[in-house]
């Protein structure tokens, strides 16, 4: 399989739903921004549209589904909000011609669309939780059903089978099969979140299923019982961690809950939940004994890493939320940073946990707190434009930095007599720590913010809102290899602790890994 690009500068709005027409090159794809939706005609091989036109009329809603006729390449359907349509392409006029399908007294919200093999009916999954079987050649309605026991929350996916039944999947997360007639059959199971795609495997035998929790379960038709072989967030990531002596494993921060992965299978070991409410950090204790973690209802809490129950909750740790964490490496002594602006130290013993001081400088939020190996001195980040160095012994300001922007991320260089910044400005600064002097400026990003870095050894990268991932050499301050591989904004970045790999998270739950080489970030990468 080639690949290439069709740039869609002219298109200002979001895609919502793309299908390739075989063998033809061209590439039917519809776009929807209110208050118009437009369906556009792209020719592959030139990489330039085709034509276009409204995709439903203008007393009706949006477009939610697109399909192609099995048969012919000039022949597909759109449907949405009280439309249902059936174009013709033209590519000597380059015009298509829309009409619209004759429903009778039927209203109807069509969210799933697919054509029977000999293009002679197409079936409609609605919100009303029936399906809608249309003549493509008169665009009438035929039937549809079930007319009783329809599925709640309305059918958000369907696939055809051999036997001229079909699989749905609901809005509620309920899988069932229709018989040719369009009535339930006896055979229902369940899945996590809205079943938002089902594919069929060529032998019939089992198919797939995704969910909008971002889970993907493989189903025998003959058992009907999902089986979970994958599974993501399905909402931002705020941050990714290792434990301190183990690259075989780490950790991922989202709403509601925490992850932890193994590295090399992508596949997720022990889940966190703490229900409506953000973790914006996570941390492995040092020993390895516990999980920290930040949530933006004002706790810190830590779990058993082995089972997953809560260890201790420190409550009204910040009264804006937790925004960022660290942990000493006795283990026991926790650093945390809120979006009021404070830093506190926190005690962590057998008779409890205790605040033993908090450090008022910043008036923003704090984004980010690294530690020295020594455990004398930590640096913290804050939206406010300002970075402070830390004397943890005598617990007062030891350096602050200033600059125009609001810092995302600061890192320690290894020998610890230099820090490295980054934030909104798109910059990375050297610092000095002993004065707090700057004595290096880089452009870090020529278009976005930079989110998250990490420093190992010579090395560093970045990530961002250009959706790039960059290693730079430290010394030259260059950038020596970029990684591409995320379609959404980098949150975070982390090099594991033999160096051998990163990791990456971004603002729509993607986890992707990268091998790393002693000189170079090498891709594809894997993802989660």
């Amino acid at each position: 399989m080639t690949t290439g690009e069709v740039s869609t500068d002219g298109i200002m709005c979001i895609v919502v739903a793309i299908v390739i027409s075989l063998p033809s090159p061209l590439l039917p794809s519809f776009c929807w921004v209110e208050p118009n939706a437009s369906v556009v005609i792209w020719d592959l091989e030139k990489k330039e549209a085709v034509c276009g036109s409204q995709a439903a009329m203008q007393s009706a809603g949006p477009v939610y589904a697109l399909a192609f006729c099995n048969t012919r390449d000039d022949l597909f359907v759109t449907g949405g909000n009280h439309t249902l349509r059936v174009w013709e392409l033209s590519p000597e006029t380059r015009k298509i011609v829309a009409t619209d399908c004759n429903l009778g007294q039927l209203k109807r919200i069509v969210h799933c669309i697919q054509i029977a093999p000999g293009d002679d009916y197409m079936f409609c999954g609605t919100s009303s939780g029936d399906v809608l079987q249309v003549n493509l050649s008169t665009r009438l309605i035929q039937f549809y059903g079930p007319q009783k026991n329809k599925l709640s929350c309305g059918i958000q996916s369907l696939q055809l089978l051999p036997n001229g039944g079909m699989l749905v999947g609901s809005g509620e997360g309920t899988l069932t099969t229709l018989l040719p007639s369009l009535k339930r059959t006896r055979t229902m199971s369940r899945v996590s979140g809205t079943v938002s795609s089902i594919a069929l495997s060529k032998d019939s035998k089992q198919f797939y299923v995704g969910t909008g929790n971002s889970q993907r379960y493989v189903v025998e038709l003959e058992s009907f019982s999902p089986q979970l072989i994958s599974s993501s967030h399905c909402s931002k990531v705020t941050d990714v961690c290792f434990p301190q002596k183990s690259s075989d494993l780490f950790a991922t921060s989202s709403y509601s809950d925490v992850r932890v992965w193994h590295a090399d299978t992508g596949k997720e070991l022990l889940r966190l939940s703490t229900p409506n409410v953000t973790c914006h950090a996570v941390a492995f204790t040092p020993n390895g004994k516990a999980i920290i973690t930040a949530w933006d209802d004002g706790k810190i809490r830590a779990f058993y890493p082995q089972s997953g129950k809560p260890m201790y909750t420190i409550s009204d740790a910040h009264n804006k939320g937790v925004t960022a964490l660290a942990c000493m490496s006795d283990s026991r002594t926790v650093i945390s940073g809120g979006g009021e602006g404070q830093v506190r130290v926190w005690e962590v013993n057998k008779s409890g946990q205790h605040m033993t001081a908090a450090l008022k400088e910043h008036t923003g939020t704090v984004t980010c707190i690294k530690l020295r190996n020594n455990d004398e001195e930590c640096v913290t980040a804050s939206t406010d434009g300002t970075c402070i160095i830390w004397d943890l012994i005598k617990l007062v300001r030891s350096q602050v930095i200033f600059a125009n922007t609001m810092f995302h991320a600061v890192c320690y260089r290894p020998d610890e007599c230099q820090i490295v910044t980054a934030g909104t400005d798109r910059k990375i600064g050297y610092w000095e720590t002993h004065d707090g002097s700057q004595i290096r400026e880089l452009d870090g990003s020529e278009s976005a913010s930079i989110n998250g870095m990490d420093v190992h050894g010579t090395r560093f990268l970045t990530g961002g809102g250009d959706k790039l991932i960059k290693v730079w050499d430290y010394d030259r301050g260059e950038v020596t290899h970029i990684g591409i591989g995320h379609s959404a904004e980098v949150t975070k970045v982390k090099v594991a602790p033999n160096g051998c790999h990163a990791v990456s998270v971004s603002v729509d739950g993607a986890i992707l890994r990268w091998k790393m080489l002693p000189t170079a970030l090498l891709g594809p990468p894997s993802s989660t």
